[in-house]
């Protein structure tokens, strides 16, 4: 699987193994259920910060 990081200056392309990645995601919504992100992160306060 290839997994391109795109910043302000630049990019990158990375390599990662497939079952690599599926097992990763299958640990996060392990963790942290599909629409029970909110109760984890304040997004609302992440963006306020980025943006100030």
């Amino acid at each position: 699987m290839l997994v391109t990081l795109s910043p302000h200056d630049g990019r990158a392309v990375i390599s990662i193994p497939a079952d690599a990645v599926a097992a990763f995601l299958e640990d996060s919504f392990a963790l942290v259920p599909p629409g029970d992100e909110s109760e984890h992160l304040d997004l609302d306060d992440l963006l306020a910060r980025i943006l100030a």
